[in-house]
This record gives structure tokens, sequence and C-alpha cells, in this order.
């Protein structure tokens, strides 16, 4: 009796090979992509944040006819909705136009910046100005 070779189907090696390369160059690309996306998000969130408290440290200005203590937002509580629990994203974002890891502990708080008079809303430290993704120019540089 002759026998028949019964062809077995399945994936060659090669193939998978071919396979697994095109999944890793796309990978390859698509990580970096995300974790800009995270990034720029992150900071387009602490962008905002820090608007709405510059806005409620002017409103409390307006009203008060002082400017808020530097510190924490306890004194703004009635200008920002659960200003409480108004906490920065974690992870990475933008501060002058280089991604950044924010600290662990990072926080909003009211503070002053440049000659010390001016209060501004800061997070981690930095200000509204600061978060960006384009590199500032230091005031004492000439274009």
């Amino acid at each position: 009796m002759p026998q028949h070779k019964v062809k077995e189907a399945g994936f060659s090696l090669l193939g998978m090979l071919i396979a697994v390369g095109i999944v890793a160059v796309l990978a390859a690309i698509a990580v970096p992509k995300f974790n800009s996306a995270v990034a720029k998000a992150n900071t387009a969130k602490i962008q905002a944040d820090l608007s709405t408290i510059e806005t409620a440290i002017g409103v409390y200005t307006i009203e008060k006819g002082v400017t808020p203590v530097s510190g924490d937002l306890t004194a703004l509580t009635d200008y920002i909705v659960d200003a409480r629990n108004l906490k920065p994203p974690t992870g990475q974002c933008l501060v002058n136009g280089e991604v950044t890891k924010l600290s662990d502990n990072a926080a909003y708080s009211i503070g002053t910046v440049g000659d010390g008079k001016e209060i501004r809303a800061l997070c981690d430290g930095k200000s509204l100005a600061e978060f960006s993704e384009r590199k500032r120019a230091d005031s004492g540089e000439k274009s």
C-alpha cells in the first residue's frame, strides 16, 4: 500500500520571525509616542489647574482686598471646588520643554515668584510659565 503524505497546516519559523519583527518595529515607534502623549496630557492638566488657582487668587484679592498668604490652598476653598483634594497628576510632564517627572509628594500651593512680591499658583514649586513644551529663554538673554 502506498503511503500518502499528509501536509500539515501551520506557521513556518520564517513567517513567525517576520511577524514578530513587524510587531517589534511598531512597538518601538508607538511606545515613545504614547509616553510623549501622556506627558503632554499631564502638562495640560497642570496648566489648567494652575490657571484655575490663579483665577481664584485674583478673585480672592478683589473680594478681600489682600492677597492670600503663601502656602497651601486652604485660603481658596471658597473659590475652587474641592480645593482640598486638588492634586497634580503623577508621572511625567513637560517643564521648559524637557520631559520631567514630578516628585512623589508634588502638590499645588501658593507662593511668591520673581522679586518675592507677586503671589502665584505653584505646582511642585514651579509656576504656570514653566510648564510648557517650549524652552523658556532666560531673562538675561538677548534675542
